[in-house]
């Protein structure tokens, strides 16, 4: 008799214990991963494989992988970026010279699913035959990763444009004053830049009088200069061409002739 009493407790007692976990609202319930969930696909952990879609490239389009980039024209780089799930960080670098640098970063919180950068070269920085390689890695929100990488030739092709700002005369005389006022441009920045008189002999055949040039004290693409002088009044009389020169910091050099006679 006892032990069908206790038989009968003891079934009781299991029937209560289920009741109780069929009623636990702490039961485990699987996560919202489809768009019923605000409207956002949201994958299980460690689902994600797919890696970020990145580009370097110019500004004017090409796709060579490396690209001529000319002092005086478009120095722009654009850095596009996307992922099927968003973009949780972009940074980009730049090695020259064997010295690397990160000159642009980003973090997005929330991601983001598309981005778009913009680069430009300083014309300042950068000189002719200089090889730079721009290196962007972009990552999602689950840690995947993706590189692209842009290497860029700088090259110069442009001479510098020096002008007489002020007029010369086409007839002079001994003793007249002569102002030579110079202005030359480049994008490369002006190295130098001056005036030399030369005495016309006869067709192929010139020699120098005399010269005059100056140094910009600093880096700059417009240089202007004031070298006046005096006609001697010992110089044979006949032809004479006042010629204008300059140099850029790449090298280049281009001159302009201005001719004028005096008696």
């Amino acid at each position: 008799m006892t032990l069908s009493r206790y038989v009968a407790r003891l079934a009781a007692l299991a029937t209560a214990v289920a009741f109780v976990v069929s009623c636990d609202s702490r039961n485990p319930v699987a996560p919202c991963t489809g768009t019923g969930c605000g409207g956002v696909v949201v994958p299980p952990i460690g689902s994600d494989n797919t890696a970020p879609v990145v580009s370097v490239k110019l500004a004017t389009g090409t796709a060579s992988q490396d690209t001529i980039m000319y002092i005086g024209g478009n120095l722009a780089i654009v850095i596009t970026a996307s992922d099927n799930i968003g973009l949780s960080t972009i940074s980009t670098s730049q090695r020259r010279a064997g010295l690397s640098s990160i000159v642009d970063s980003a973090t997005f919180l929330p991601t983001i699913p598309t981005v778009t950068r913009n680069l430009t070269l300083d014309a300042a920085t950068i000189a002719r035959g200089d090889r730079i390689v721009f290196t962007t890695r972009a990552t999602d929100g689950s840690s995947n990763n993706k590189t692209d990488s842009l290497v860029v030739a700088i090259a110069d092709t442009a001479t510098p444009v020096v002008t007489v700002a002020s007029k010369v005369g086409t007839t002079v005389k001994g003793l007249d004053s002569i102002d030579v006022a110079l202005v030359a441009t480049d994008a490369a920045g002006i190295d130098s830049a001056g005036f030399r008189l030369v005495y016309l002999r006869g067709p192929g055949d010139t020699v120098k009088v005399f010269s005059r040039s100056g140094k910009p004290p600093t880096r700059t693409t417009t240089y202007a200069l004031d070298l006046g002088f005096r006609i001697s009044d010992t110089l044979p009389v006949g032809s004479y061409a006042l010629v204008p020169f300059a140099a850029d910091k790449s090298g280049l050099a281009a001159r302009n002739v201005v001719p004028f006679v005096f008696t």
